[in-house]
């Protein structure tokens, strides 16, 4: 909470969070992929949506 009151957005502030530096987006899926947060189903369309490889 206290990363929402410096008015940081919500995926930098879990990066700040989690140690995870680059792309907020997708390193935060690459990050869910890897704990089986996100299953390869729901990352397949997530880079189809954001014409990602």
């Amino acid at each position: 909470m206290e990363l929402k009151k410096q008015r940081y957005k919500t995926e930098p502030a879990f990066c700040e969070l989690l140690g995870i530096s680059g792309d907020h987006y997708e390193d935060l899926v690459q990050y869910g992929i890897e704990e089986g947060i996100i299953t390869t189903y729901c990352s397949d369309f997530y880079r189809l949506r954001t014409n990602l490889k």
